[in-house]
């Protein structure tokens, strides 16, 4: 299987959404960790590689949903809400200008697996380089 056959222009809006919700919510729980820590232990360089860990194995385990295993996704299906369909949506091309771009609910899941592989996969170097940078020198 190849990935770039995989993604599609319409899912880079849908993973630009993953990363940052992701990134925002660790990086809160980081620095949250940091600020209630006692002493001055250095939370953030190893919090930022535990989180690279986490991630890259969620990546993991979209890579092997989209290789055909039966892992279940965490879906939040009680939040979900379905939209009706339009009976006049079949038209000319000038009367689709101002429709919504696909969101992440929209997609197939297996293209929700592709781009939570390439969520993931961004997170997970973004905090392992956040963690590598952080890091003091041993003296």
């Amino acid at each position: 299987m190849r990935l770039k056959k995989r993604f599609r222009r319409e899912m880079i809006r849908p993973i630009i959404y993953q990363v940052f919700t992701r990134a925002a919510v660790t990086l809160t729980a980081i620095l949250a960790a940091r600020e209630f820590s006692p002493d001055d232990r250095p939370v953030l360089p190893w919090g930022c590689m535990a989180a690279s860990g986490v991630y890259l194995l969620l990546a993991w385990i979209a890579w092997l949903r989209l290789d055909g295993a039966r892992i279940p996704a965490l879906d939040h299906r009680l939040f979900r809400f379905r939209r009706r369909k339009d009976p006049f949506a079949e038209a000319g091309m000038a009367d689709h200008i101002e429709d919504a771009p696909v969101s992440f609910e929209e997609l197939e899941p297996e293209d929700r697996d592709a781009c939570l592989l390439a969520a993931d996969l961004i997170v997970a170097v973004a905090f392992a380089v956040a963690g590598a940078l952080t890091q003091r020198p041993v003296r």
